[in-house]
């Protein structure tokens, strides 16, 4: 999928209707959901969260690439080979 068809905008522009199906897959996935924060009468603006289930991935994920990066880091003192970061067998989300 491509964001960016109209080659005559700046690269970082993105059509309204672009994010609102961004945001209808993220829904679809159970990654996001409609702000419940009351927001003014007058603001037309459509507002969006991450759902519990977007936000426990968000962090397994996180936690995912930072141990990642510090068995990078460390000396591994021999032969251990390091934990593969795209196993997440261990930390189930749920």
């Amino acid at each position: 999928m491509s964001i960016r068809i109209a080659r005559q905008r700046a690269w970082y522009t993105v059509a309204t209707n672009q994010v609102q199906e961004f945001m209808a897959d993220f829904a679809t996935l159970g990654l996001a959901q409609p702000s419940s924060r009351k927001h003014q009468v007058s603001d037309q603006n459509e507002y969006w969260s991450l759902s519990r289930f977007g936000e426990e991935l968000f962090k397994q994920r996180r936690r995912v690439r930072l141990i990642a990066a510090t068995e990078l880091d460390a000396p591994t003192g021999g032969d251990e080979t390091p934990a593969d970061p795209t196993d997440d067998a261990s930390a189930p989300i749920g």
